[in-house]
């Protein structure tokens, strides 16, 4: 009986310390501008495991050839990049990029130039407003979008792409629109005044941009929603997540997990899972090359094969599932 115990506690060790393990994998750092050298530069990550829902953030100096060298855990993996040089003022260069470790391809990150703003809105008298803010840059690279002023008024912008931007905010029934150009490193500071606007009660104020900013996350929803025959006809949107797993799939598994994402939408199952013959017809794939596609989606903890004689049953695994 000791003697059980003992091996099974082992075997709980082993699989901890086997799961645990994380992977080395050179990452290539490139940039749009030819003549901008990546070599021996301090480069900012923030590294999120989808997988184990970790995250890891850090700096580290890039090779002689642009390269860094991180280690990951097996899995989905975001990887968010920055360059901040210490001759200009805010960031310099932003990259983003989501990939599975346990693919052998090469891991490249596409940095490209950007410059940091920071917004400051007031009332007529100066005091600080909590308005939503809406940025929308003639480039679509670096982060833009919807945002929230604090407490004091006051929103940073880090990773605007270099260019022209259009900074928009609502108090009320008023609008104020402002014009900047982002140049690469720059760190500006826009003051958006509602000189017609006096804020007289801070807790009704409060509420009321609460829902006007709630009211501009539903509209944003609604006008993102794809016009596609196969998008309108699904029960559900898939969350973001997934979205981001699905990009980094090939291809022919993305056609494979959407498929299947369909048909569970339409399922009354409660375990849902589909026949590899279903696949094969539905998904419009050769059988030779969907052996490939389940390995490949196994591996990567998407699908779970389950073999009942010569039938195979392939299903979501719980990992995904709860993306």
């Amino acid at each position: 009986m000791k003697k059980t115990i003992v091996i099974t506690t082992l075997l709980l060790l082993f699989l901890q310390l086997a799961s645990a393990q994380t992977i080395s994998k050179p990452i290539k750092l490139e940039t749009v501008s030819d003549y901008e050298s990546l070599s021996n530069t301090p480069v900012n990550y923030e590294l999120n495991s989808l997988s184990n829902n970790k995250t890891f953030e850090g700096t580290i100096i890039s090779t002689n050839n642009g390269y860094i060298e991180l280690d990951f855990f097996s899995g989905f993996q975001e990887l968010i990049l920055s360059i901040d040089n210490i001759n200009t003022e805010g960031i310099d260069f932003f990259g983003k990029h989501s990939f599975f470790v346990n693919d052998s391809k090469e891991v490249v990150v596409a940095l490209f130039p950007v410059g940091s703003l920071r917004i400051i809105v007031v009332d007529k008298k100066n005091n600080a407003l909590q308005t939503p803010i809406r940025i929308d840059c003639s480039k679509t690279n670096g982060v833009q979008g919807y945002f929230m002023t604090d407490e004091f008024g006051v929103l940073s912008a880090n990773y605007l792409p270099v260019g022209s931007c259009t900074i928009r905010s609502a108090v009320d029934d008023f609008i104020k629109t402002e014009y900047i150009n982002i140049s690469k490193g720059s760190r500006q500071e826009l003051t958006i005044k509602f000189e017609e606007y006096s804020q007289k009660n801070k807790g009704l104020v409060f509420w009321f941009v609460t829902i006007i900013f709630l009211a501009v996350i539903i509209y944003l929803k609604k006008t993102l929603k794809k016009k596609s025959t196969e998008k309108l006809s699904e029960k559900k949107e898939l969350s973001s997540v997934k979205e981001d797993i699905l990009t980094a799939l090939g291809k022919k598994e993305q056609q494979v997990v959407r498929f299947m994402l369909k048909e569970q939408d339409i399922s009354d199952k409660k375990r849902f899972y589909l026949s590899q013959a279903s696949i094969v017809r539905g998904a419009d794939i050769p059988k030779t090359s969907l052996v490939r596609i389940f390995d490949s989606l196994e591996q990567k903890n998407i699908l779970k094969i389950e073999k009942f004689g010569k039938m195979k049953k392939i299903s979501f695994t719980d990992w995904f599932e709860s993306k």
